[in-house]
């Protein structure tokens, strides 16, 4: 005699749902353990999607036995399906207080916690699924990402390696190490690090691409293109490293500008190849409210926000709606000031490229903005889709995406001065008049301090740019302003100071160019940013760096009262500053040599009373000058959006 409750169990493990649906139902008509074959009923009814009748099965269980655990378990995960997220939650954490020693109810409450952005509860959940499964890496693997994302990069690391010690030979464990020690600023630790994964697992391209980004910390650049490289090759579809690979191009100052388009273009030619375009061909209507999309990781307390919370303070809320699909994974209070200043929110951190552009033509957005390029957590094969007709970079990456399905590339004419660089771009330049980018300070900011040299005796002269962009061109600039002033002296900071090989290899390559210890101090990123910007009271002047200029720095400088000198590049990555510096309204701080750059730098540093008046003034000069007017400039981008649309509007008639 056949057993139905064997035969319902192999019909369903084979994915024959009817036919256990048909051996249950007749075992209730029967009378044979009627609620344990109504329960089973309700999953086998589950797995072919019908999640209404599987719901009111399960219900009928539990209302003739309120205590049955497994079915309460059944019904959370039925309502999990249905994204009835929150009464899942509430479900699964009563069977969890019933049941505390069932791994995967900890397991799936931890998933759910986590999806509802809950991560103080996740990470409890699964500490209590670790605690039940120690020897299951995944777990421990999770509440690493779990706690990194929140900030506890320490705790972080020791999951991880509890994770590697229970899992060893799995490259992604691994390299999660190496980048906790690389964001702790233990960068000779995560070198040592990804080279132990590429020696154990030398196929792994985790293991090259985190070391590639290592060395690019360390200002090593040939040596992080080389990983980025290597990453390449054993692993062509790693998307992290094709971007790292681009990004970290921008640094070298003897790359030829086409040479870097082509490497640009390359990697645009391969993305659309695999992306099929959306067509769009609804009635576009010129007067109409338009909807603008913003896709970023960046909404956050970030060098983007700062240039960016002025479209969104100042914007015409009568013509334009807001979307923002954001891949922040650690809200903060700028995250939260920026939700309240869009109409529509969506996180969309673990969506797909392909789910997101879904939900973006469903939304009828008109235009679409990337604040990233190939930045960390861009999201360019999103656009590769051409998810809204009319698509725009703009903000977050010194260079063109490479995607001729990115429409426009928004900047002005003293960063891209026409007829210069729009061979290098796939995307057709929209110069804003008065600068492309418009500075809101730090609410918190410290009050301006008077310069040091009037303590010191002697002229400071400040860094605190990413290492990665003091290059050897740029170090060689910095030392002959030094030659040329042997009464002054350099302060350096930057994340990578903290790591003691890095600062030695600083300290040799200063003493190269005849700049010794005693002239020099090289201090390690502060630890908040309200200290960050207290720093800027120990330097009396700012030197840029070169080929790859600061942004956020150049203003951060300036609102602390520090004048900045530049030297104009040849193209959009070298001249950001010239752009900030003539909508502040200081163009004498521009040089276009760099004897000039010594000269300028010089002649500021001649006269200590006048860089005590110029400090003084400088926030309410910034304050009435075109890099602060956010009224303004949100008018000119939004003149540039509607002369978007309407040439779209004017082309489809």
């Amino acid at each position: 005699m056949i057993d139905p409750w064997e035969a319902s169990r192999k019909a369903q493990a084979a994915g024959r749902f009817a036919e256990a649906e048909e051996i249950l139902r007749r075992a209730i008509v029967q009378g044979d353990r009627p609620l344990e074959a109504r329960r089973r009923l309700g999953v086998v009814l589950r797995e072919q999607g019908l999640f209404r009748d599987a719901e009111t099965c399960l219900r009928e269980v539990l209302k003739a036995d309120p205590g049955d655990l497994a079915a309460l378990y059944e019904l959370a995960v039925t309502l999990w399906e249905q994204e009835r997220l929150a009464e899942a939650t509430e479900i699964l954490t009563a069977v969890a207080r019933k049941s505390p020693r069932t791994l995967a109810v900890w397991r799936n409450l931890g998933i759910l916690l986590e999806r509802q952005g809950q991560r103080a509860q996740a990470i409890d959940a699964y500490r209590h699924a670790a605690e039940l499964a120690p020897d299951r890496p995944e777990l421990h693997e999770k509440l690493g990402d779990l706690v990194s994302d929140a900030g506890q990069e320490e705790q972080a690391l020791d999951w991880y390696r509890r994770a590697a010690a229970v899992g060893p030979g799995h490259a992604g464990i691994e390299a999660k190490l190496g980048r906790v020690l690389h964001n702790l600023g233990r960068l000779t630790e995560a070198a040592e690090q990804f080279e132990g994964v590429i020696r154990r697992m030398p196929q792994a391209g985790a293991g090259h691409g985190g070391l590639g980004n290592v060395r690019a910390a360390q200002g090593r650049l040939d040596e992080a293109l080389a990983c980025y490289e290597r990453a390449l090759a054993v692993e062509p579809a790693n998307a992290q490293a094709q971007h790292n690979l681009l990004f970290c191009l921008n640094h070298q100052a003897n790359l030829d500008p086409q040479d870097l388009f082509r490497r640009h273009r390359e990697w645009g030619q391969a993305v659309e190849r695999e992306a099929n375009p959306a067509i769009h061909q609804r009635t576009d209507a010129m007067d109409r409210r338009l909807r603008i999309g913003y896709v970023s990781a960046d909404f956050r307390r970030h060098a983007v926000a700062f240039f960016l919370e002025a479209v969104f303070a100042q914007r015409d809320r009568a013509r334009f709606k807001v979307y923002c699909y954001s891949d922040v994974s650690r809200p903060d209070n700028m995250t939260r000031r920026f939700e309240a200043m869009s109409d529509e929110w969506l996180s969309a951190v673990g969506w797909s490229d392909e789910d997101l552009a879904k939900r973006i033509r469903q939304d009828r957005t008109d235009i679409l903005v990337d604040l990233a390029g190939h930045t960390a957590g861009n999201r360019l094969r999103v656009f590769a889709r051409k998810p809204a007709p009319i698509q725009v970079t703009w903000l977050g990456y010194p260079n063109t995406t490479g995607l001729t399905r990115v429409d426009y590339r928004i900047t002005d004419a003293w960063a891209d001065p026409p007829g210069t660089t729009e061979s290098l771009h796939t995307e057709e330049l929209v110069r804003l008049s008065g600068g492309s980018l418009c500075y809101v300070p730090p609410e918190d900011a410290p009050p301006v301090a008077p310069p040091p040299c009037g303590q010191s005796g002697l002229i400071t002269f400040g860094s605190f740019n990413k290492h990665a962009k003091v290059t050897d061109i740029t170090l060689a600039l910095w030392a002959d302003v030094l030659r040329d002033l042997p009464h002054s002296r350099l302060l350096l900071k930057s994340n990578a100071m903290a790591d003691g090989a890095t600062r030695s290899a600083m300290w040799d390559r200063l003493v190269r160019l005849g700049v010794y210890r005693d002239r020099v101090e090289l201090r390690p990123a502060t630890r908040g940013f309200v200290e960050h910007l207290a720093t800027y009271s120990h330097v009396d002047i700012a030197l840029d760096t070169v080929p790859y200029t600061g942004t956020t720095t150049t203003c951060e400088a300036l609102w602390m009262g520090v004048p900045v000198v530049t030297l104009a590049g040849r193209t959009h990555v070298g001249r950001v500053g010239v752009s900030l510096l003539q909508s502040a309204g200081f163009p004498s701080w521009i040089a276009r040599t760099p004897s000039e750059f010594t000269r300028i730098a010089v002649d500021l540093a001649s006269d200590p009373d006048r860089l005590a008046g110029l400090r003084g003034a400088m926030r309410e000069r910034l304050s009435a000058s075109r890099l602060l007017d956010a009224e303004g400039f949100a008018q000119r981008w939004e003149q540039a959006c509607l002369d978007m649309w309407q040439r779209r509007c004017a082309e489809r008639e």
